[in-house]
């Protein structure tokens, strides 16, 4: 062989080895690396140029930040337990093209990424399979889902704005803590059921703000100024301690066997709080909404009627305090004249009766 050519083999095989090598167990990724291919030490799991391919599990760590071409996405994660740290770096594109992730480990299971920002993709953000975890990310102007994760995943302390589709968008039994979605193009945190979702800002997007699905629990939250409802929640969920005002539709609409309880619900342009059937509602305070401050959408009698509001105080809604407060057809009627019934535990400015009672009866209709 002759020296020129064992020289060249010789240091395309140091090179190889090099990439593979980590640095306390990280194997660590940036331009360069990205150009040169073989993170793992062969060309051909991970061929030259974008994306970065991580085929193997283990642990990764940004050295610096990353730009893809167009059309290519930044990084694709195709094996599961695959840890990404992205150490303070960004991942952008040089431009956007319909469709291409930022990250994507679609499919794939137990990825957890964290400490950095991705922007400007036109495809998701992120995209990753069940049980992954995403921690202090920023994701923006996403032509698709800013951040979407399997089932039994966790989002946490992650900033997602101007995304094409929804902020967040989760699987079922998620957790959802502490994040910010803003101006994004659909619901600003989307879980379809048994989710819980915990200390978020959902800000001025063009959806709903929180959309949850069955037995889920929204704890919390912030959101305002979305062009939907301000929190929408599946049956047998729990609505407490959440601040929910400046709303397109309705404050807080819940489905049938929910409890909504200690919320500040106001100045939306809906209902403050709708709720199906077999609710909950207790100790609300209810204010300044465009229609009922309380509505209840049962229609079918006292078979499936309201089982119980108490302790709330409806203000101001309805266009005014001087007009009804309470749309009650599905509500359980009380005697509105005994002391000590359940309707005097509520309190109504403008009542048709007294002006600390609300009325339970089918006359008392918000428009």
């Amino acid at each position: 062989m002759p020296r020129v050519r064992a020289v060249s083999i010789l240091w395309v095989g140091t090179l190889l080895c090099h990439t593979a090598h980590a640095v306390d167990g990280v194997i660590e990724i940036n331009q360069a690396r990205a150009a040169a291919g073989g993170i793992h030490g062969s060309l051909a799991s991970d061929p030259p140029g974008f994306p970065v391919v991580i085929s193997q599990p283990g642990s990764y760590r940004l050295t610096g930040p990353l730009s893809a071409p167009e059309f290519l996405r930044a990084i694709a994660i195709t094996a599961d337990g695959v840890t990404l740290d992205l150490n303070g770096f960004a991942i952008g594109t040089q431009l956007p093209a319909a469709g291409v992730d930022g990250i994507d480990a679609a499919g794939r299971a137990g990825i957890r990424i964290h400490d950095g920002t991705i922007e400007g993709f036109g495809g998701e953000g992120v995209d990753a399979g069940e049980r992954a975890r995403i921690e202090d990310v920023t994701v923006g102007d996403s032509g698709g889902v800013g951040i979407r994760v399997g089932h039994l995943s966790t989002v946490l302390r992650s900033h997602v704005r101007n995304s094409g589709s929804h902020g967040i968008q989760a699987g079922e039994v998620c957790t959802l803590a502490d994040n910010i979605a803003e101006t994004n193009g659909f619901a600003g945190i989307f879980a379809p059921s048994r989710s819980t979702l915990t200390g978020n800002v959902v800000n001025a997007n063009g959806g709903p703000g929180i959309e949850a699905g069955y037995a889920s629990t929204i704890r919390g939250n912030v959101a305002s100024f979305n062009t939907g409802n301000g929190i929408r929640a599946g049956e047998g969920s729990t609505v407490r301690d959440n601040s929910v005002r400046n709303n397109a539709g309705d404050g807080i609409r819940a489905d049938s066997g929910c409890t909504i309880g200690q919320n500040a619900v106001m100045a939306n342009g809906g209902d403050g709080i709708e709720v199906g059937h077999s609710s909950a509602v207790l100790g609300n305070s209810v204010s300044g909404n465009a229609r009922c401050g309380l509505h209840s959408t049962a229609a079918c009698g006292l078979t499936c009627a309201f089982s119980g509001w108490a302790h709330n105080v409806l203000s101001a809604n309805n266009g005014g305090v001087g007009n009804r407060q309470v749309h009650a057809s599905g509500l359980v009627s009380m005697a509105s004249s005994g002391a000590g019934d359940l309707d005097e535990t509520n309190v109504c400015s403008g009542s048709t009766l007294l002006a600390n009672r609300c009325t339970a009866g089918a006359a008392n209709v918000c428009p």
